[in-house]
C-alpha cells in the first residue's frame, strides 16, 4: 500500500487513496495529519516536498454526503449563527469545498498586542511569517505577486478623509476545488498515504499522558483501526479541534480549550449613494465591481488604518460596496439572521442531497409555503425600507446606491466557546455545542468605523450615506471559525506554543484558524495555509527522524 520512504528532501512518491475499513493496513508515517482540508493539504504537501512521509486521516471521501456530515452536528447558542452541520464539511478539501476564494494576509498591525484590548497579540510576529506568503499563494492557485490596484485608487480622498486604507482581495481560481488540485499528481503531494471514510474517535495519552500513543478510528464499514502516530496534527478546523481535544482531556490545564471562539462580523450597515460623477471615479469604480462574479481575480476594500485603529481603540474592519440589498435575487446578504440562516440551511442541505431548488421538496407542503411567504415578505419589506431610503436621500431613480457591507474583527473573549454536548454522534462521541458571543465592544467598534465614513461622506460632494439603525438584527458570521486552541507563549494564556504544539503534549500539534489568538478583518484561509507551511518546516527540522521517547 505504501512505498518505502527515501531519506532525501524532494524524493518524489505517489499519493496513495484508499477508503479505510477494516482490512486496512495502516501504513507507519513520521507525522499522521487529521483532516484534509486546507490546512492539512497544506501540511501534508510541504512535509512531502521535504521528503517526509505522511498518513493523512480524512473522515469524509471526495465529496460531501450526508451521512457524514451527520457527524458535524451540534448545538448553537448565543448568538444566532450556522448550524455546525452546515458550516463546514468532511470530505477531501473540507470546508475548502464552499469556500468563496477570498484571500488575503493577515496585517502585521494584527499580530501586534493591544495595550487596550485583553488577549490580543500573537506570539508571532509578520517577518516569522512571510517567508510562507509565497508558497501559500502557490498552493492556493494565486500568482507569484498579488495585482497592483488601479491607478487613482489607493490614495483616493474619501479613504484618507475616513481613516481608512485602501486594500486587495484575492480571489483564488481554486475556491470549491482545493482537494482536487491539492491532491493532484504533483511532486509536492509525493509521499502521502490518504486514508478516507477514516473518523477519529479518541487519542489516547497513557502514562505520564506527554505523548499520544493510540488514536482509535472508525473505519466507512464500521470497523475501528488503531493509529500509533509519532507526531500528530489536528487540522480538523476551529470547531472539530476543540472537540477533540476536550473529548480526550488533553491540553486543557487552564480550561482554555474551546474558549476564545471568534468568527467575524458580517453585516449591512446602510446604503452609500453616489451622483454619475464620484461613481465614476476609480476607488468606487472598484468597489462596486462585482467581485465574486465573471472571473474576477481581485477587488478592493476599504479597511481601517493601523494609525486609525491604535487612535480609536477599534478593532479591524473592511467594508465592500454590494448591489442593493432589496434587488431580486440579493434578498440573502439583507435577510434579518436568522430568516438567512434557514434559507442557507435549506440551500446546503439541497446541495449535499444533489437538489437547485430554494426550498427543500421533503418538507411539509404547509412549512413550503411558510418558507416561501417569508422570504418574499421580507423582499417586499426591502425593496420598501429602500423606497423610503431613497426618498430620505432625495435621489432620483438614476442615482447609483450600494449597500455597505463590513467584514469586523471580534475581541478576544474567554465566554465565546466551543463545549460537549450531552448528546452524542454515530460513533458516541459527544457532539459540539458553539456559544458565539456577539460583544457590546464588537458592535460600538462597527459603529465607530460607519462614523469614519459617515464624517467622510458629509465632508465628500457627490457620497451620501443612510445609515441602517437596524444593522445589527442583520449580524451573521463568516463563518470562519477561530480561535478555540489559541496560540500563546505562556500556557495559562493559551492552548499551543508559537510552534502550534500544545503545552503539555509532547508528540501533538494543531494547525488552522482555531490558533489564532486575534482574527483580524481578513478571510482565515490563505492565514492559516501559511501557518501549516511554518509548521511542516518545524517538524521537519526538528523532530522528524528523532528517536521517539
Amino acid at each position: 500500500m505504501h512505498r518505502p520512504r527515501g531519506g532525501q528532501d524532494g524524493d518524489h512518491r505517489p499519493v496513495i487513496v484508499s477508503t479505510a475499513t477494516a482490512r486496512t493496513r495502516v501504513p507507519d508515517a513520521d507525522v499522521c495529519v487529521v483532516g484534509a482540508g486546507p490546512a492539512g493539504l497544506a501540511l501534508a504537501a510541504r512535509l512531502s516536498e521535504r521528503g517526509r512521509s505522511v498518513l493523512l486521516l480524512e473522515s469524509g471521501l471526495d465529496r460531501p454526503d450526508l451521512r457524514t456530515q451527520r457527524l458535524n452536528r451540534g448545538t448553537v447558542v448565543g448568538h444566532p449563527t450556522w448550524r455546525l452541520d452546515r458550516s463546514r464539511l468532511r470530505a477531501v478539501g473540507g470546508s475548502g469545498q464552499v469556500w468563496g476564494g477570498w484571500c488575503r494576509a493577515l496585517d502585521a498591525e494584527d499580530l501586534r498586542p493591544r495595550a487596550w484590548l485583553p488577549g490580543s497579540g500573537w506570539p508571532l510576529s509578520a517577518a516569522d511569517l512571510d517567508p510562507y506568503l509565497a508558497p501559500a499563494r502557490s498552493l492556493l492557485g494565486l500568482p507569484a505577486e498579488p495585482p497592483h490596484l488601479e491607478p487613482g485608487v489607493d490614495d483616493d480622498a474619501f479613504a484618507t478623509a475616513a481613516g481608512m486604507d485602501v486594500v486587495g482581495y484575492e480571489f483564488s481560481p481554486l475556491r470549491h476545488s482545493v482537494g482536487s488540485h491539492a491532491l493532484g499528481a504533483r511532486p509536492a503531494d509525493d509521499g502521502v498515504v490518504l486514508l478516507q471514510g477514516a473518523t477519529v474517535v479518541a487519542m489516547e495519552a497513557l502514562g505520564t499522558r506527554r505523548r499520544i500513543d493510540r488514536l482509535v478510528v472508525a473505519t466507512a464499514d464500521g470497523a475501528h483501526l488503531v493509529v500509533r502516530p509519532r507526531l500528530l496534527v489536528l487540522a480538523t478546523g476551529g470547531i472539530e479541534n476543540a472537540r477533540l481535544l476536550l473529548v480526550a482531556g488533553l491540553g486543557n490545564e487552564h480550561d482554555l480549550v474551546g474558549r476564545y471562539f471568534m468568527d467575524h462580523v458580517h453585516a449591512h450597515v446602510g446604503l452609500l449613494a453616489l451622483d454619475e460623477d464620484r461613481s465614476r471615479s476609480p476607488l468606487f469604480a472598484a468597489l462596486r465591481h462585482d467581485r465574486r462574479g465573471g472571473g474576477a481575480a481581485w477587488g478592493p476594500a476599504l479597511a481601517g488604518s493601523p494609525a486609525t485603529r491604535r487612535a480609536d481603540r477599534l478593532l479591524a474592519a473592511a467594508f465592500t460596496l454590494t448591489a442593493a440589498p432589496h434587488t431580486y435575487g440579493q434578498p440573502y446578504l439583507a435577510l434579518p439572521v436568522r430568516l438567512r440562516l434557514l434559507v442557507d440551511d435549506v440551500a446546503r442541505r439541497n446541495a449535499l442531497a444533489g437538489r437547485t431548488e430554494l426550498v427543500p421538496a421533503d418538507l411539509h407542503p404547509h412549512d413550503r409555503r411558510v418558507v416561501r411567504r417569508l422570504i418574499r415578505h421580507h423582499e417586499e419589506l426591502q425593496r420598501a425600507r429602500f423606497t423610503r431610503g431613497r426618498g430620505r436621500l432625495g435621489l432620483t431613480d438614476a442615482a447609483d446606491v450600494r449597500a455597505l457591507y463590513v467584514r469586523g474583527e471580534q475581541a478576544p473573549n474567554p465566554d465565546s466557546r466551543v463545549r460537549l454536548d450531552r448528546r452524542r454522534d454515530a460513533h458516541g462521541v459527544p457532539r459540539a455545542s458553539l456559544d458565539w458571543q456577539v460583544t457590546d465592544v464588537d458592535r460600538a467598534s462597527v459603529e465607530g468605523w460607519v462614523d469614519h465614513v459617515a464624517h467622510a461622506a458629509a465632508d465628500s460632494p457627490g457620497i451620501r450615506l443612510l445609515r441602517d439603525p437596524a444593522w445589527q438584527r442583520s449580524i451573521v458570521g463568516g463563518p470562519h471559525h477561530m480561535g478555540t486552541t489559541r496560540m500563546a507563549t505562556d500556557p495559562r494564556d493559551g492552548v499551543v506554543d508559537a510552534d502550534a504544539r500544545v503545552h503539555t503534549v509532547d508528540n501533538l500539534y494543531v494547525a488552522g484558524s482555531s490558533v489564532f489568538p486575534t482574527g483580524g478583518y481578513t478571510n482565515p484561509t490563505l492565514p492559516l495555509v501559511m501557518l501549516a507551511l511554518r509548521l511542516a518546516d518545524h517538524l521537519a527540522d526538528h523532530y522528524v527522524g528523532q528517536p521517539q521517547g
